[in-house]
This record gives structure tokens, sequence and C-alpha cells, in this order.
């Protein structure tokens, strides 16, 4: 499991001192889609990425760090939550998407779920998030973010509320399934655009809402003679739905760009390596090796110039960095020309969303902080938890002290013995902490990937009032720039629209 983030937050959280100078900064760096055999300190010779490897030899290097699952929504659930996505509903569907499908669906990280962030900033911290958020947005309405960062502790936001999706698929076949996105849902959106709140009765929503249900049959998500009846693959998306939906930058609830255009660098959670390979021009090459080289040393590069920062503003020895990966490479991925654009996972077998396989769990994790142990203690107050992940390396445990007259144990270096695995206590019900407690099943919930009504995209959570934003798009998405320059409604003028969309 991914606890490592949360077990040091809890520990700082958790600690008598209140001056913020003595509480350690923490940068959390998530790859996406990195195996652990792409990075040189895990052993890979094909090139070099030099600053994770300042990083390591600064710090920690796990060799045995698992995630919680092998594709996106499920692994960063654990991440934030430290438990496991099963808890929360967030796990992979068996008749469904294996991941959050839609910016404007109501599934969704849920909000009684405690993040590392919600604890933080609690505690006293300004925290933040940027880049690939993929947990879900909104419950009512878009501003609401009951999903998304702001609602689960994060002061503020900017980035992606979803993800990259390829656009090698978005052939004639799908340009056709457009058809009724370009001809009647976008027009009657747009003219259903007012500031909120929306007056009652506005007949252009009703119409939109009308186009929607057509649309959304069209493109084999529901059954539109059934009603809400999901067909086969109900969560596909072509290219045009996928910008439409879920191709958002934003700042907070505002949003800066849509659809956003590539390529661009965030820190923190990555996009990196993650196909598309949208690496900048001044990195491209420079591997010798491969396009998808060339993105991890770009992402390497980001990575420097973060430690650089902190080294700058005088901070580093006080700032936890964490690095990892969500989940392992995938082994499948060759672009047109043959050449391999997935991870490579080291020794281990299979990857990205393989179930179970080690290739797919076990990730890159370095971790620059000493961290003994960290203390929890629930809502309820009925227990203190306390988890060893080191104890002082006592020359006769049964004395439990260094046996020095010349000064204390120290907290690093052969002084101290690390656990594995590590050792739980309550110090309440066992203050001595002789006690150990074993680990116990966890209940399970039902996937929220598996329900329709809460995946499907609902025209209710869009951001009505910045639809203005994607009319101004200026990129080519089957003719529908030349389709908002003749006035952006299919239909008014006959024969108008009759070359584009089809």
């Amino acid at each position: 499991m991914v606890l490592t983030v949360l077990l040091c937050t809890l520990l700082v959280v958790s600690t008598t001192a209140t001056e913020p100078e003595l509480r350690p900064n923490i940068v959390v760096l998530i790859a996406d889609d990195l195996g652990i055999g792409d990075i040189s300190c895990y052993g890979n010779d094909s090139f070099r990425t030099t600053h994770l490897d300042r990083l390591a030899s600064q710090g920690a290097l796990l060799t045995h760090h698992l995630v919680g699952a092998t594709v996106c929504t499920p692994s960063r659930t654990a991440l934030l939550t430290g438990r496991y996505p099963v808890r929360s509903g967030m796990q992979e569907a068996r008749h469904g998407p294996v991941v959050v499908r839609n910016v404007p669906g109501r599934a969704g990280l849920p909000a009684d779920e405690v993040t590392f962030a919600r604890a933080l900033r609690d505690a006293g911290y300004r925290t933040q998030f940027v880049g690939k958020w993929h947990q879900g947005w909104s419950c009512e309405r878009w501003e609401d973010q009951c999903h998304g960062p702001r609602g689960h502790g994060f002061d503020s936001f900017f980035g992606l509320p979803f993800s990259l999706m390829e656009e090698g698929e978005d052939g004639p076949v799908s340009q056709r399934r457009d058809e009724p996105l370009l001809r009647h849902v976008l027009p009657e959106l747009m003219l259903a655009d007012p500031q909120p709140p929306l007056r009652p009765g506005d007949c252009h929503r009703a119409a939109a809402e009308l186009a929607w249900r057509l649309w959304l049959d069209t493109i084999n998500q529901t059954d539109f003679r059934g009603g809400s009846t999901p067909r086969a693959n109900w969560w596909g998306h072509t290219m045009a739905v996928e910008k439409f939906l879920n191709y958002q930058l934003v700042r907070d609830s505002t949003v800066v760009d849509w659809p956003y255009q590539l390529p661009f660098l965030l820190v923190h959670s990555f996009l990196h390596p993650h196909t598309p390979l949208f690496t900048a021009p001044e990195f491209r090459g420079v591997s010798g090796h491969s396009r998808y080289a060339d993105n991890v040393l770009e992402m390497d590069w980001a990575v420097g110039q973060l430690l650089a920062a902190l080294d700058a503003a005088g901070v580093a020895d006080n700032t936890l960095v964490h690095f990892l990966s969500d989940h392992g490479g995938q082994l499948e991925l060759v672009g047109p020309d043959g050449q391999r654009e997935g991870g490579h996972n080291g020794v281990f077998r299979g990857g990205k969303a393989q179930g179970g396989a080690e290739g797919g769990l076990r990730v890159p994790a370095l971790f620059r902080c000493d961290v003994h142990a960290v203390r929890f203690t629930p809502a309820d107050g009925g227990a203190v938890y306390k988890l060893h992940l080191a104890v002082a390396n006592y020359p006769d445990p049964a004395v439990e002290h260094c046996g020095r007259a010349d000064g204390l144990c120290a907290c690093y270096g052969d002084d101290v013995r690390r656990l594995d695995p590590p050792r739980l206590f309550d110090v309440q019900a066992d203050p001595a902490e002789r006690r150990e407690i074993p680990s116990e099943q966890v209940p399970v919930a039902p996937s929220q990937m598996d329900q329709f009504e809460l995946v499907v995209p609902r025209a209710e959570l869009l951001p009505w009032g910045q639809l203005h934003k994607f009319r101004g798009a200026d990129f080519d998405m089957h003719g529908l720039h030349k389709w908002w320059e003749n006035g952006g409604s299919c239909g008014a003028v006959p024969g108008q629209c009759e070359e584009y969309g089809r």
C-alpha cells in the first residue's frame, strides 16, 4: 500500500511543536505510467536521470514500494487517503470503466474521506495541488468541487481535472458519431449559457438537455428508447467528446483554457510519461534512445528545477520530498513507426492495468526525509495508534537505551534499525508498546465505476457560466473552428453546415 506520504504527514500533524518553522515543508511528486526500470538509480543504463539520482542519493531509495492499484484513479485514491481504494468505491469496475471517466460525472473521491492534505491543512499548513487530479470533480454543480482537490484539503489547485487521452482512434466513424454534438448539443448549450443562477424555465436549457440525451444515445452511452439503460462500452468517447467534456485546464474553479493546448509541463502530479508523449522541442532526441526516454528526461529536468528552487529558497533541509509513480509502465504501447512508447518495469512481470502483476504495483519511490514513527488518533478518540518504522539500535535490547555516557542516541546512521514490516501499537490501551496489533480485514465499498448514474456525463455538472471559453478554442476538431466562424448554429441556415461533422 502507498502509505509513505500519509504516514509522514500524520507525524507532522501529531507533533507537539507549535512554531511553523519546526514543521517540515512537504513536496510530493507523482509521475504517470513511469516504470521502476525507467530511471537510472533503479538500474536503467540506457540513459541517466541525473536529478532523480541526486534525490535518491540524498535520501532513501525504496525497493519494495507498492501502489494501491495498477491504473490511475484507484492508485491516486490510495496515495491521498492511505486506504485501499475499495473502501471508498474507487476501485476498477467489472462492467464499467477502470478509472473516473468524466469530469461532468458524479463519481469521485467521497467527501468524508480524510486526505493527508486535509490533515495538514487542519494543522496549519498551506496546501496546493498542481497537475493531474483524476479523482472526480463535483456533485450538483461545477463549482461545488465535492470530489475535487479543493473539496479534499487543498487550498488551491492549478491543473487538469482529468488526464491525457490518445487521439489515434478518432477516425471517420468516430467523426460521424460526433455529428449530434456538433449539430445539436453545442449550439443549444451555447444559447443556454446565462451567468448563474440559471433562469427558471430556460427553454434553451431544456432543449440542451434533450439534445444531450440524443447525443448520449448516439455515442452508445444510453439506449434512448429505454431512457437510461446503459449499452455495452457506454463509457467510450470520441476525441470531440473528450475535448468538450474533459479537456479543461483549471485554476481553483475557473477554467483557464478549454480545451487545453499541449504541450505544457506541470509539477507535482506530472503528465509525464503518460501517452501521448508531448515533449518540449528542446528535449526531443536528447536521450539518444527513444521518444519515451526523452519524455522521462524532461520530467527529470523538472524535478531538478524544483530541487534547485528549494535550495535557492534555503528550505531544502526542512522539506520532505517524495517522488513516486502512480503505477507501473504500460507494456503494450507501440507507436505507428513500431517504436515502444511504454515504460520498463525492470525484472517484474506485467505492468499497468494488469491486476495484481508486480510490474504494475511495484513502482520507483524516492524519499528525502528520516521518519521513525507516526501517531494517529481516530475521530472517536477510542485509540491512539502508533506505527514504528524504525527504532533505536540498542546495544542491549533488554536495557532499551544506547548505553552512552557522553550523549544521546542519534536518530540516523548506525544508531537506527529499520523495521520491515513496520509494527503497530495502540499506546492508549498498551502504553508499554508490548502487544503488536495484527492486520484486519477491511470493508469493501461497491465500485463507483460500475454505476452508470455516477459515471455518465451530466449536463448540470458542466461549467455553465464558462462555456464561452470553449467557443473561443483555437484548434481543429473536424472543422469545428469553421463551424464557430459560421455562427455556431448548424441548421439555422439550410445547408450551412452540411460539410462539417460528417
